[in-house]
């Protein structure tokens, strides 16, 4: 295999030479995966922390803009203080690092979920996946799109793409994956899949209540409020 000289500079690479920062950055991901109002809050503090320490690490910008963004979305932080964040934050990932992939899908998720550009969205979102070809949130961003604008066998695809995905992006997917089959009325396997999250997060709030809508729709209204008393 031969190395092109981009090549051999994207693998000399670090995202920050302060360890610190680092470290900082990988307590936010890991905490963002318990999905609670507390622990997102949290993770996106450590973003900010992150970016104190070292103003210059553009995957720190690009994190705190998709927290603020999808915390906003969830309704656990304010959206009309958060959303001017996460495009921020999105843009000065950019601007430190324009082949940061995390950087464009950031700003995706800002284009789609705020401002209702999907043409300009879909660019972003297909630019980070381009420059990272597994990249895991361009796709779901691309997954997103899919879902609002109805094409649900697509946005299943898209997220059949990336591979070798860890634990946290894993659970990621399942939930992505519950939604699209969720309004896509194939009741079933959304239910499948927000068990799948559940296997490992027990106490993952949020695919309880999804469970308990999707036995709704299903009629099954016993199923339905069992779920909704479940801690």
């Amino acid at each position: 295999m031969q190395l092109t000289g981009e090549d051999k500079k994207k693998l000399r690479k670090r995202p920050t030479e302060n360890n610190e920062a680092y470290k900082l950055l990988l307590m936010a991901r890991h905490t963002q995966s318990r999905l609670s109002p507390e622990t997102v809050r949290r993770a996106i503090v450590l973003c900010e922390q992150a970016i104190d320490i070292d103003p210059t690490y553009a995957l720190a910008h690009a994190r705190l803009s998709s927290l603020c963004t999808g915390s906003a979305m969830i309704g656990y932080v304010p959206a009309g203080e958060f959303y001017p964040r996460a495009r921020a934050a999105a843009q000065r990932a950019l601007e430190l690092d324009e082949t940061l992939a995390d950087a464009h899908s950031s700003l995706g998720s800002v284009l789609l979920n705020q401002d209702w550009d999907f043409s300009a969205a879909e660019r972003e979102f297909r630019r980070s996946v381009e420059l990272s070809p597994d990249h895991w949130a361009g796709y779901a961003g691309l997954a997103t799109l899919n879902r609002y604008r109805g094409r649900f066998d697509d946005a299943i695809a898209a997220l059949r793409r990336p591979r070798d995905l860890d634990p946290i992006e894993t659970l990621a997917l399942r939930l992505n994956l519950g939604f699209i089959y969720y309004f896509a009325r194939r009741f079933d396997s959304a239910i499948e899949q927000f068990r799948k999250v559940l296997e490992v997060e027990p106490r993952r709030i949020p695919a309880h209540n999804l469970i308990a809508s999707a036995y709704a729709c299903l009629g099954q209204r016993e199923k339905a409020l069992e779920e909704c008393e479940r801690p």
